[in-house]
């Protein structure tokens, strides 16, 4: 895997719909390596000897070339060598769920399904493929409603039963590459939790920590950590709260500031949600524990 940045990409459907196309010329080239959850239909034209990255793999993209990019599959397109200035790249994103395993387990699914399952490590079609395709492809922009749904099924049905499939990244490493780039940005926004937790914390900040959206943070924290990152930073405070009501002698409402609670009766009833008691009742046992012993 080349040295670079990695970011996810948060694909912008638009409300309620389940495809997503995207095109764009040879000025957008040359992005970060970035992956995302959905999966991805990849033409380009006019674009011979730029440079493909997919996962692990590195190659030479030829003038016309259709890839299958599957869930979180780390890529990215490079101008390299290409000269060619009338360069078009169009994108169809698809959710990787809108395939039910169900529907996927059917004998007609069957040729679907195993091509999603390869999809992770990325799969280049012939040159055949991509040229009976590429109208169809182009014409999904245009494609409103079920019949654009028809229609991606259709070209994924195709693209299914065609010869000369080449896998290109090497096996799981997109899922592997995820799990990493998560811990790590996980354990970033936690760092940072864990230092300022006597501050208030936007939403913003965290997000721009994790180098995501507000709202495509929201939601990789939750699916990371099981918990919202409000929830975590209550954690973390009622866990430093705690220890100095019982290595202090701080007063109640001195312990609620320094821990970043913006009022008293606020600190004493999430207090009571996490520690079953008040912060008071907790100290009380503590000392009533150390008088006895």
């Amino acid at each position: 895997m080349m040295k670079t940045s990695l970011f996810e990409e948060i694909i912008p459907f638009a409300t309620g719909e389940c495809i997503n196309v995207t095109m764009r010329g040879k000025d957008r080239f040359n992005s970060a390596v970035h992956f995302h959850e959905e999966i991805e239909i990849n033409l380009i034209i006019g674009a011979a000897q730029s440079q493909r990255i997919i996962g692990d793999h590195i190659g030479a993209s030829q003038d016309i070339e259709l890839v299958l990019v599957g869930s979180n599959l780390p890529h990215t397109r490079l101008l390299h060598n290409c000269a060619n200035d009338a360069v078009k790249e169009i994108s169809l994103h698809f959710p990787k769920d809108l395939l039910s395993d169900k529907m996927l387990s059917r004998n007609q699914f069957f040729p679907v399904r195993k091509m999603l399952e390869q999809s992770p490590r990325g799969i280049l079609f012939s040159e055949t493929v991509a040229h009976g395709l590429s109208a169809r492809i182009n014409a999904m922009s245009a494609k409103k409603g079920f019949g654009g749904i028809i229609e991606l099924f259709s070209i994924l049905f195709t693209m299914a039963t065609s010869t000369g499939m080449e896998l290109l990244a090497s096996y799981d490493l997109g899922h592997r590459i995820l799990r990493s780039h998560k811990c790590a940005r996980i354990g970033d926004v936690n760092y940072y939790l864990k230092n300022n937790f006597d501050k208030d914390i936007p939403l913003k900040t965290l997000a721009e920590i994790a180098q995501m959206s507000e709202s495509g943070f929201s939601r990789f924290f939750k699916g990371g950590t099981g918990v919202t990152f409000k929830e975590r930073l209550t954690e973390i405070r009622v866990g430093h709260a705690t220890r100095i009501l019982a290595d202090t002698n701080d007063s109640i409402s001195e312990i609620a500031y320094q821990c970043g609670f913006n009022n008293l009766s606020n600190f004493n009833r999430v207090f009571k949600q996490c520690r079953g008691c008040t912060p008071t009742e907790f100290r009380s046992t503590i000392l009533k524990t150390v008088s006895l012993e």
